[in-house]
C-alpha cells in the first residue's frame, strides 16, 4: 500500500459538515442519520499508550467525531495509538480514509499505530479500502496493547461526549 505523506491536516480538511442541534448533518434525510450511534472512549493503561475505542457505525456522519478525538492524540506524540474497532458494526469509506491518513501520519512521527478488528464488517471495509496491509491489525485490544509494549497497570477510561470532550474519568481496578 502506498501512502502519500502530507503535512499535518486540520479536522476540517479531512471531512467537514455543519451539524444541526441533534448533532447530525444539517438538511440530511433520515436515511443518512439512521443506524447505530457512535460511542467513543479513551483508555490509558500506560502513560504512553492511548486506546481509542469506538462502538456503533463509523460513517460519513460520525467520522468527524472520531477524527476530533484521534488527531490530538497523534499530535501529542505518545509511543502508541490503538484504535479499537471491535464493537463497530459498519465502517464506511470516510472511516477507512481517516485510518489511512492517521496511520501515515503516525508512521511519519514514529508513533506505533494499530487497529483492533474483530468484526467481519470492519475487516471487509479495510480490505476493500486497501488498508488491511497498512497498520498492524489485531483481534483483541489486549494483543494490540501487548504489541505496543503497554504495562499491565491500572486502566483509566475516559468516556467521550458527543461534542468530542472528555466527560468524566472512570478508574477501573
Amino acid at each position: 500500500m502506498l501512502f502519500h505523506l502530507r503535512a499535518p491536516v486540520a479536522d476540517s480538511e479531512l471531512i467537514s459538515f455543519s451539524a444541526d442541534a441533534a448533532g447530525g448533518p444539517s438538511g440530511a434525510s433520515d436515511s443518512v442519520t439512521e443506524g447505530a450511534p457512535l460511542r467513543l472512549s479513551l483508555s490509558c493503561t500506560d502513560p504512553q499508550v492511548v486506546v481509542l475505542s469506538a462502538a456503533g457505525d463509523v460513517d460519513l456522519a460520525t467520522t468527524p467525531r472520531l477524527s476530533r478525538l484521534l488527531w490530538p492524540r497523534l499530535w501529542s506524540t505518545p509511543a502508541a495509538v490503538i484504535v479499537d474497532l471491535s464493537r463497530v458494526r459498519f465502517l464506511g469509506l470516510a472511516g477507512v480514509e481517516l485510518l489511512a491518513r492517521a496511520h501515515a501520519y503516525a508512521d511519519h512521527r514514529g508513533i506505533a499505530f494499530s487497529v483492533v478488528t474483530s468484526t467481519r464488517a470492519v475487516d471487509r471495509a479495510l480490505i476493500a479500502g486497501g488498508l488491511r496491509a497498512g497498520p498492524p491489525c489485531f483481534a483483541t485490544s489486549t494483543a494490540a496493547r501487548g504489541a505496543a509494549g503497554a504495562t499491565d497497570g491500572t486502566d483509566h477510561e475516559y468516556p467521550v461526549a458527543r461534542n468530542g470532550q472528555v466527560r468524566s474519568v472512570v478508574t477501573q481496578p
